[in-house]
């Protein structure tokens, strides 16, 4: 997390180093953007950027964590609009996210993201799967209508979330290798989709 000095500073200031850090995150991938980039973007001293993080991790994975809030809030609100049927949820998102990460402003960040995901980056990007991580399931499970599964107890439905998480992520870094030409991962994550509500779903 940032330093308490960065939420300290002014919006507009916080706004231009954010905007630097997704310009160098955009421009080549985490294991080569260059903090020097960053801050001669952002016009800050070297100095000054470590008073606000600790190195360049720290800020990908601040940027990478907000962008997991979006997530948990879309995801909150499929499954309201879904009446709780969590597969049709992930299959919303999975558009959501085509639909928004191929944005021409999106596209060359999470391009990078996905295509370089490593361990941290993966948590850090599902992070409402993570941080809070109780609270945050049992909010997503009171929304589900959990009569028409076959599931035994809220163990084996967070089992069921955390694969179809990871099914999803999947899905999306193979999208982004078939550069946008993708009906085939389209079609399988279809396919998987609905292995998963046939095996949780009563008939």
């Amino acid at each position: 997390m940032p330093k308490q000095t960065f939420f300290n500073l002014p919006e507009e200031k916080k706004r231009n180093i954010l905007r630097a850090a997704r310009l160098e995150f955009s421009r080549v991938s985490f294991e080569e953007a260059a903090i020097a980039n960053i801050i001669k973007t952002a016009q800050i001293p070297r100095g000054s950027f470590y008073q606000y993080f600790e190195n360049k991790e720290d800020l990908f994975i601040f940027m990478m964590k907000n962008m997991g809030k979006r997530v948990a809030e879309k995801t909150d609100k499929c499954l309201k609009e879904s009446g709780g049927d969590i597969v049709e949820t992930f299959i919303e998102l999975f558009y959501y996210f085509i639909e928004v990460l191929t944005r021409d402003e999106n596209t060359s960040l999470f391009k990078n993201v996905f295509l370089n995901m490593n361990d941290k980056i993966k948590d850090s990007f599902t992070e409402s799967f993570r941080q809070n991580h109780d609270k945050f399931l049992e909010h997503l499970i009171s929304h589900i209508d959990e009569s028409r599964l076959t599931l035994q107890g809220h163990k084996e439905l967070i089992y069921v979330l955390k694969m179809m998480n990871n099914v999803l992520l999947h899905s999306i870094a193979h999208y982004f290798k078939e550069c946008g030409q993708g009906q085939e991962t389209i079609e399988m994550f279809l396919f998987q989709m609905n292995i998963i509500k046939k095996s949780i779903y009563k008939p």
